[in-house]
């Protein structure tokens, strides 16, 4: 009864398929023939040049040519042409060749046999060659295959290593869009274990870098990134911010340069309709997943992502109660997934399925469906578990073969070597112990010293400006009076003999020069306009300043301030740029001092900038004294903000401070 069921269920389907989207299958039957025959061409082609070639190394090229064009549809002729290659290759020494076509076995075993553990093996010797030999584009290259692989398999421990391995290799060769690559996938990675303030945490590293390079592309790869946590946080107006910043972008690459890939353009749109799905918003969300759909026709798409717009499409009617499209949807999504092998996506087709029929009323078809999730669902579980089953017992074997060679040694150094290992591993497991007591002790002495930081600062501020305010209203008032009062005596003045009118005049120059300095220690103390009109009229006046009486210009400028901000906020950030200017004009010897403050939706950005002599960040902060980085690190902290410093000798210094926006005032 139950293969009946699934006959039938599946046959219906078919049909529904076939008879509203023939012409679509016709046109990909026929792409994919007219793909084909070009591939045979070329290979033709590759063949005849093969022979020709007289260098090694041009030949294990094109054998490595040869069997990525095979790839397409011939298991053995990819692992004939690539052993070929491979065995060239270690001939002649030759390690972008060996590594490459080692790289490409991995690749078939991955896309003809979903033989993940093998492609991971023949990927990590890949990877292996290519550090050893440093080939950087290469060894990017095979990262991000590799990363593909565990994303897959949902082996977040191992894509962890290889994201923060490509990331130090990108920061050690200041590739900016590889650092962006790795803080987005380490992001993603997060993301995936639901830790959201780290993912957030890399998103903005990435959002940062992009905005200082321009980079347009990338912002939208990141706002995607950030669109996905901020749902995941039920942060509806931020996570719509992003997603539609991001189609923005896309649409206006694309518009302007014609290079932007197209196909992210219906992948954002089924990500907007996603979102709107999430909150409830049926319509809007079947809108921009059919929008996406509509891009299909035109822009050639992976399969797996058609096949989720399909069931989300097929997801909303079921909601909105239109059974019959939610089925041609559904089924749609499911012939797609079953065609690719995607299980996740044929599990989800499934349980979409089951609901439709439930809602239909149609108990034994929604059974029947729910039955096959339950099945596949155990089975992408269980085939994980044993992906990582192979995995570890592969390398067992390796290590068991280690044990077979050791023992035909000598019995007595095989145990010696056992106990010297043991003793190691014990020193290693106590060093381990006491090093993450010292971290957690010194983490809550960081803690208790922050805390203590943020109540003096806070008192600090505080009664700084009771002293700035007594200083102003009292003594200002006193000496307001008596210059008063020593004026009355003008009429009289006549009377004065020339020493006595001196000696007045003089009286009240000094009584001017008394209130000018008390305006100047209060201003010092705690500046009024940073009380009456704000940070942005405080920075301004304090920029204006010291470039009148000074031979160094400051440049400032900000950006989105519309309304203030907290007030122990604005203290404290007007505390850091005073500081920095200050250690500029100290000990940079510059001339020219760039002063940006920009404002984000969640977040303040502050820049200063010199043309100095700059200096070494990293010694300063070892020896922890001089140029008062202690106190700006310390308010950072307060702020549960970060800093970055660009210090170099001789060329200039720029710091990069970001402080999350709390709640605001008018």
């Amino acid at each position: 009864m139950l293969t009946i069921l699934f006959l039938s269920g599946y046959l219906s389907g078919m049909m529904v398929l076939a008879q509203v989207d023939k012409k679509r299958v016709d046109s990909l039957r026929h792409t994919i023939q007219v793909g084909q025959r070009k591939i045979r061409i070329e290979i033709d082609s590759l063949l005849q040049l093969f022979q020709q070639s007289q260098q090694e190394t041009l030949k294990v090229k094109r054998l490595n040519l040869l069997a990525d064009l095979y790839n397409n549809f011939s298991f053995d002729s990819v692992t004939l042409y690539a052993n070929e290659a491979r065995q060239l290759a270690e001939k002649i020494n030759y390690p972008e060749g060996l590594s490459y076509a080692v790289r490409t076995l991995g690749s078939v075993f991955e896309l003809s046999k979903k033989d993940w553990i093998s492609a991971i093996q023949f990927y990590k010797q890949a990877i292996a060659i290519a550090e050893k030999n440093n080939l950087y584009s290469q060894l990017h290259e095979y990262y991000s295959t590799i990363l593909n692989s565990y994303f897959y398999l949902g082996d977040f421990p191992n894509a962890m290593t290889i994201a923060t391995r490509g990331l130090e290799s990108a920061e050690r060769k200041k590739d900016h869009d590889k650092i962006i690559l790795y803080n987005n996938l380490i992001g993603a990675i997060y993301f995936r274990q639901e830790n959201y303030t780290e993912a957030l945490n890399y998103y903005r590293q990435s959002l940062l870098l992009a905005d200082k390079l321009n980079n347009d592309k990338e912002r939208a790869f990141v706002f995607l990134g950030l669109s996905d946590v901020y749902i995941a946080q039920k942060d509806s107006v931020q996570a719509f911010s992003y997603l539609f910043r991001s189609l923005d972008i896309a649409r206006r690459l694309f518009d302007s340069t014609g290079k932007y890939n197209r196909d992210k353009i219906p992948y954002i749109l089924y990500r907007i309709g996603y979102a709107y799905k999430v909150w409830g918003n049926l319509t809007p969300g079947l809108k921009f997943t059919l929008d996406a759909l509509d891009y299909t026709d035109r822009v050639s798409c992976n399969k797996f992502d058609i096949a989720n717009y399909y069931l989300q499409v097929g997801d909303i009617y079921r909601q909105l109660t239109d059974f019959s499209k939610a089925r041609d949807n559904l089924y749609k999504g499911l012939a797609i997934a079953m065609e690719i092998k995607h299980k996740e996506d044929t599990r989800d087709a499934y349980i979409f399925l089951a609901k439709t029929y439930a809602d239909e009323k149609k108990f034994d078809s929604a059974w029947f469906y729910s039955q096959l999730h339950i099945r596949l669902k155990d089975s992408v579980v269980n085939e994980v578990s044993r992906y990582r089953t192979e995995e570890i017992k592969a390398i067992y074997d390796i290590q068991k073969k280690d044990r077979e060679i050791a023992r035909q040694g000598n019995f007595r150094n095989i145990l010696i070597a056992s106990f010297t290992f043991l003793l190691i591993t014990l020193g290693f497991l106590y060093n381990r112990y006491r090093l993450r007591q010292k971290n957690k002790y010194q983490r809550e002495l960081n803690r208790q010293q922050n805390e203590l930081f943020n109540v003096i600062a806070g008192a600090q501020d505080q009664e700084r400006k009771r002293i700035a305010q007594d200083i102003h209203d009292s003594l200002g008032a006193i000496l307001s009076a008596a210059k008063l009062r020593l004026s009355a005596l003008r009429d009289s003045q006549s009377a004065f003999t020339a020493d006595q009118n001196e000696k007045y005049e003089t009286s009240l120059q000094l009584l001017d020069e008394a209130s000018s300095e008390l305006r100047n220690i209060s201003h010092n103390i705690m500046p009024a306009t940073l009380s009456k009109l704000g940070l942005v009229a405080a920075l301004k006046n304090l920029s204006n300043t010291i470039s009148s009486n000074s031979g160094m210009q400051i440049s400032f400028s900000a950006h989105d301030f519309t309304e203030r901000i907290e007030e122990h906020m604005e203290i404290s950030i007007y505390r850091i740029i005073l500081e920095l200017i200050n250690n500029v004009v100290k000990h940079a010897e510059a001339d020219k001092v760039t002063v940006q403050l920009v404002r984000y939706p969640d977040y303040i950005n502050i820049l200063v900038e010199d043309n100095g002599k700059g200096f070494d960040y990293s010694r300063a902060l070892q020896e922890k004294k001089g140029i008062g980085l202690g106190n700006i690190l310390s308010r950072v902290d307060y702020l549960k903000g970060t800093m970055n410093v660009d210090a170099q000798l001789g060329r200039g210094t720029t710091v990069i401070i970001d402080v999350p926006l709390w709640k605001t005032v008018a």
